[in-house]
């Protein structure tokens, strides 16, 4: 079971989009893989203590898609969500 968003960004032709951020060096873990390792609590709790004692925040984790061309993370540049697709919806690339 599953979901997924259709973002569209808009914008005149040819517009120069910011970039999505990218982290610097290393291999990049897919989100499954982070899960899987259990690193996900530890960087949560990280955060927090960091957010605690007042200290700068780090870059958010970025993700290497399952087939490794394309990366995502929660500060990524999608545009706007102009649809949620709910489980068996059909969808493809536009």
């Amino acid at each position: 079971k599953g979901q997924v968003t259709v973002h569209v960004r808009k914008g005149a032709k040819g517009h120069c989009w910011p970039p999505t951020p990218r982290m610097a060096g290393g291999d990049m873990p897919t989100l499954t893989e982070w899960r899987r390792s259990g690193l996900e609590a530890f960087d949560d709790a990280s955060r927090r203590e960091e957010l605690k004692y007042g200290r700068p925040p780090r870059e958010e984790q970025s993700f290497r898609t399952t087939e490794g061309f394309s990366t995502f993370g929660k500060e990524s540049n999608y545009g706007d969500m102009v649809k949620w697709l709910r489980e068996g919806t059909l969808f493809g690339e536009l």
